[in-house]
């Protein structure tokens, strides 16, 4: 006798596994987007140069609306949601991710109620923080990979809309033969217990580098598990390791990108010193195998090379 099996079980279990893992743009990895400082005050902008010669610089502008939360750059609360924003928009095949409040929270591994209000101060930077790159961007449509585009400007969520779930009688069956609508009412349909449903635009080069597979994929336990400068160390050693084989770093160029501070000789010190101390973290996480520091004189010119990255996923 045949007996046929039909596992309504398998999609939740199936989403679940998927959602063990983040997705990394490599301009979160390559370029100094997110701060690690959070001493931040708001009205406060950056701008990062790394090469004057060539231009390379990128500039972060925070958004300055007065009805806003806050009004500071991008924070390390920014990266996770959009890390889990660029993941969700690979699972939906679409550049228009459609969630909600109560989910993000989930997947990046936040409580819902200690940090909702978080999480909407986090999306309203993603939309209204702005980054302008000169020669630095990241891009999968270019050979070599580098956008060389002066002066590009944008948002890493281009844009929001958010809605009630009083809302949902507004887009009936007459109007699901719009595939936007239809993805919106379908949400809403499998999640009747929802107030709030949020429609996020994801920038267009970052989704064409997840269409393209210009991005990592990472253990979300792991990654999150680490503190902000291990995280970004192992993240941008990883990154190099794939793009150029690259395993021996200038001490200048890890805090150019953290980012952290490089002015002065005591700055310079203790940048060192938290690229040392990340460095014997992700040692005894077993995530690289070791490394060596040598600390040079003048002290700016010190490196570091690793002797093995580990932490595939």
């Amino acid at each position: 006798m045949q007996i046929d099996e039909f596992n309504y079980d398998s999609f939740k279990s199936n989403e679940k596994s998927f959602f063990d893992f983040v997705n990394y743009d490599y301009n979160m990895i390559g370029l100094p987007i997110f701060t690690v400082d959070r001493q931040v005050s708001d009205f406060t902008g950056r701008r990062y140069v790394f090469s004057e010669k060539e231009e390379k610089y990128i500039r972060i502008i925070p958004d300055t609306s007065p009805d806003r939360i806050s009004n500071k750059i991008l924070q390390e609360i920014d990266e996770k949601i959009f890390s889990v924003l660029l993941r969700l928009a690979e699972q939906q095949k679409n550049q228009f991710v459609i969630t909600d409040y109560y989910s993000l929270a989930n997947i990046a591994g936040l409580k819902y109620t200690a940090y909702l209000r978080r999480i909407k101060d986090s999306i309203e930077r993603l939309r209204g923080c702005s980054l302008v790159c000169n020669n630095v961007l990241y891009d999968a449509k270019f050979s070599g990979g580098i956008n060389l585009a002066k002066d590009y400007y944008f948002n890493l969520i281009a844009s929001t809309e958010i809605l009630e779930f009083s809302d949902r009688k507004k887009i009936d069956s007459s109007s699901c033969n719009d595939e936007y609508y239809k993805r919106i009412y379908d949400y809403m349909e499998h999640k009747k217990n929802l107030k709030t449903v949020l429609i996020l635009q994801i920038n267009d080069l970052f989704f064409s580098n997840i269409r393209h597979g210009y991005f990592m994929t990472l253990n979300k336990s792991l990654i999150f598990s680490l503190n902000a400068v291990a995280r970004k160390l192992f993240l941008l050693i990883k990154q190099q390791q794939i793009l150029e084989n690259k395993k021996s770093f200038a001490c200048s160029f890890i805090a150019s990108r953290m980012p952290l501070s490089w002015h002065g000789s005591s700055y310079i010190k203790a940048s060192i010193d938290s690229i040392e101390r990340a460095a014997e973290t992700l040692k005894t996480r077993g995530l690289i195998g070791d490394y060596t520091l040598t600390r040079t004189k003048p002290l700016k010119n010190s490196y570091i090379d690793f002797i093995q990255v580990n932490g595939e996923k």
